[in-house]
């Protein structure tokens, strides 16, 4: 399977995952056969990119860092309890603290040094709510690193699912379809102490937890908001959360942009370690992430081209993958190669789909000389 844009181009492919909206329903089944009409109808609905399956490598799957499951269940309870938290409606928040627990639980049963992966389709119009249950795993991923106890990966993950809470007060600003104004800006801004405000009574809820909320977009260097705090100043927690904040806003798709791949992701956020990101955080969090996802397309340093098929034990950046053409790109016999054992390949290009030639050959079955 690989992620891959909605396009006329994707009419024919085969559905890698479910796609499903917010609230837990299925839109399409895995297995789908995407038409014209799908295609659109998905876009509408605000989806710029699904997983596909790699039609010449069907055996290649993902390996998530949670469940489908519980993944979609903590969406739709974590979109039903931030819409009733910002209208006033009474809600029990007794599911959304066992969801997080199910995401600690599936987190920790993980071996040391895995390399997770995140990337599943998400709708832009209700991006929030995917946005929120993928920094609370982003987050846990960096507690657990930290060997934080089940208490405060509780209230760590509970602060990170509500950190964008008091987006849903700003009217329709997250789903904008264009840059904000600076006007809309300084108003997107007033998010943190709303979300604060919301979340510090609650008697299910931890005042750390409401802090991440109030101090996620504080920086290192006092360059933050709302209160400009700086360094230690800032709790550990909502310093956790600003790193997986920032790469998940980055990764995923906008409605004036598509998202950034992780490996430029990392590349970008790297240089702001030590000056806005903390910087023992950003390289746990960056040491547990892929930076090619399976089925990623891929050129080697030598020209060949490559399909990612699984990831290395605290070397995310050098994959295994499947030398399937020579730098000509005539097709080859597939061979298996872990670039963590051999240091002189590397990873040179992320393709968007196979090369011309590639694609043709692989789809006749006719083969290259080597």
């Amino acid at each position: 399977m690989r992620p891959a844009p909605l396009s006329p181009a994707l009419t024919g492919h085969t559905l890698g995952k479910t796609v499903y909206a917010a609230d837990g329903n299925p839109l399409l089944t895995a297995g789908t056969r995407l038409t014209a009409q799908m295609i659109q109808t998905l876009r509408n609905r605000g989806y710029a990119s699904v997983i596909i399956r790699n039609e010449f490598f069907p055996d290649l799957e993902t390996d998530e860092a949670v469940g489908e499951e519980t993944r979609v269940r903590t969406v739709a309870l974590a979109k039903k309890a931030m819409e009733a938290l910002t209208d006033g409606r009474q809600v029990s928040l007794t599911p959304v603290n066992r969801a997080v627990d199910e995401l600690i639980n599936a987190l920790e049963c993980r071996p040391p040094g895995h390399v997770h992966t995140l990337y599943w389709q998400r709708s832009i119009a209700e991006e929030i709510y995917a946005h929120s249950v993928n920094v609370c795993i982003l987050s846990l991923i960096v507690g657990i690193g930290l060997g934080y106890s089940r208490s405060d990966l509780h209230k760590l993950g509970v602060g990170a699912l509500f950190h964008d809470v008091g987006k849903l007060g700003c009217g329709e600003l997250h789903r904008k379809a264009t840059p904000l104004t600076p006007e809309e800006w300084e108003l997107a801004k007033t998010h943190s102490r709303a979300g604060y405000d919301l979340l510090h009574d609650r008697a299910e809820i931890s005042l750390l937890s409401a802090h991440v909320a109030w101090q996620h977009h504080e920086r290192l260097d006092g360059s933050g908001y709302p209160r400009g705090l700086k360094g230690p100043e800032i709790h550990e927690f909502a310093r956790i959360a600003a790193v997986a904040n920032a790469f998940d806003a980055l990764v995923a798709d906008r409605p004036y942009r598509n998202g950034t791949p992780p490996h430029l992701v990392v590349g970008r956020l790297q240089p702001l370690a030590g000056r806005h990101l903390d910087p023992k955080m950003t390289g746990i969090l960056f040491s547990r992430l892929e930076r090619y996802p399976v089925g990623t397309i891929v050129t080697l340093v030598t020209g060949e081209v490559a399909v990612v098929t699984g990831q290395n034990a605290w070397q995310p950046e050098r994959p295994r993958v499947r030398v399937v053409a020579d730098r000509d790109h005539r097709l080859i016999s597939p061979y298996d190669l872990n670039l963590a054992e051999h240091t002189a390949a590397a990873v040179r290009e992320v393709l968007g789909d196979y090369p011309a030639r590639v694609r043709e050959h692989l789809a006749d079955g006719s083969r290259g000389t080597v």
